[in-house]
């Protein structure tokens, strides 16, 4: 992630999943390009789909010096999965840093931000393609750095880490184009923000602490619709060598919004649970992971997180009872990539699909993307294995 004196632009392109078709974006006004990659998917395909922004400054198998947004269909039209599935990409000339991404719960709206130069692309999802045109929007800040970003389920709102010591930006009227700005005051940087799905509770977290942020959303647009509800059982929980920007190791239950998951150190590997959010968070349990720890998810049903290390994945339930359990030890299976048998290996993003039967890792070590049936020992051998996949360092992977 570069710091840069820039003047951050707000932009909106049209994305199709298959043979995109581009606004001027990016530096200079380049257009972005669609490129075709691994099988072509059938016609009609399932409308479930993964998005995999990826960083040229940290991708493993970055191949350019553009940032792109990869589009992936990891099941046919009947819900099969393929066992290559099927990938296109919008290419952005110029933009070299997609630090995180966010998208609403019914996938209409979604954003992206590039970190070295602070530009924001939105985009839709439905029916299986991301698609979106809208006029260039100019934030007015300086100096900062671009981290994480997370949109309001209305997609009219986003919270934006600048990697400000003192504030996050929050953008108002995305959907009308009367753009508004206003600021949310934090005890110092937090570079990775997380809004749950029901619009009630913001984290925002940095390597000095973690802040939550009651909602009302009939306060908004403005800052006053955000309340610091922080207590002191849960402000230190920074992010302790936890990939900075992206979702900064920090996952809501879907089902419940009082609950979260949170990687508390990423280094010597643990996990908490987060209770009582937004007005009296807690801790939990705590569970020791044993190994380094990069990403977490949690299933649609709120029961079971899924864990990504420096070596595999790792299962917990109990994210509804109160208390989280693993289940079973690591998952590091080994599979077949051009030709030659790979373990799995970091998995620095993943995600579990809207039916929660399956996870979708990202592995860092070998540029490839694994989608793996989930049951409740824990996992089973993959059934879709993507090569060629520009994975994320930081954890920002999208499934709709």
């Amino acid at each position: 992630m570069k710091i840069r004196r820039i003047v951050p632009v707000l932009f909106f392109c049209t994305l199709l999943a298959a043979g995109f078709a581009g606004c001027g974006v990016g530096k200079g006004g380049a257009s972005p390009s669609g490129t075709q990659s691994a099988q072509d998917p059938p016609s009609p395909w399932n409308s479930v789909v993964v998005l995999v922004p990826s960083d040229p400054e940290d991708a493993n198998g970055a191949v350019n010096t553009s940032s792109k947004l990869q589009v992936v269909h990891p099941f046919d039209a009947n819900g099969n999965p393929l066992s290559t599935p099927a990938m296109s990409s919008l290419s952005y000339n110029g933009v070299g840093d997609f630090d995180a991404a966010s998208l609403t719960p019914g996938g209409g709206n979604g954003v992206m931000i590039d970190g070295g130069d602070n530009e924001l692309y939105f985009f839709s999802v439905a029916n299986g393609t991301a698609s979106a045109s809208r006029a260039p929007y100019r934030i007015n800040t300086t100096d900062t750095d671009g981290d994480s970003v997370s949109i309001m389920s209305s997609g009219d709102d986003a919270i934006v880490s600048l990697d400000d010591r003192n504030t996050l930006l929050l953008v108002s009227g995305i959907l009308s184009g009367s753009f508004s700005e206003s600021y949310l005051s934090v005890p110092g940087y937090r570079d990775g923000v997380l809004i749950s799905n029901d619009d009630k509770v913001l984290l925002a977290r940095g390597s000095y602490g973690l802040t939550v942020y009651a909602i009302n959303t009939n306060a908004l647009p403005g800052s006053n619709a955000f309340t610091d509800t922080t207590t002191p059982a849960v402000s230190g929980l920074g992010t302790s060598n936890v990939n900075g920007g992206g979702r900064d190791g920090m996952a809501f239950s879907p089902a419940d919004s009082s609950r979260a998951v949170i990687i508390t150190n990423g280094t010597s590997g643990s996990v908490s649970l987060l209770t009582g959010l937004p007005f009296k968070p807690s801790v939990s349990n705590s569970v020791s992971v044993g190994r380094k720890v990069f990403s977490v998810a949690i299933a649609p049903s709120g029961d079971r997180a899924i864990v990504g290390t420096d070596s595999g994945l790792m299962m917990f339930t109990g994210v509804a009872s109160g208390a989280l359990t693993r289940v079973g030890g690591l998952y590091a299976p080994t599979y077949m990539l051009y030709n030659r048998s790979v373990t799995l290996g970091m998995v620095t993003t993943l995600g579990v699909t809207p039916d929660g039967k399956y996870a979708v890792a990202g592995d860092y070590t070998d540029g490839a993307l694994l989608v793996i049936p989930m049951s409740t020992g824990g996992f089973d051998a993959p059934v879709g294995i993507l090569p060629g996949v520009e994975v994320p360092f930081n954890d920002e992977m999208l499934i709709h």
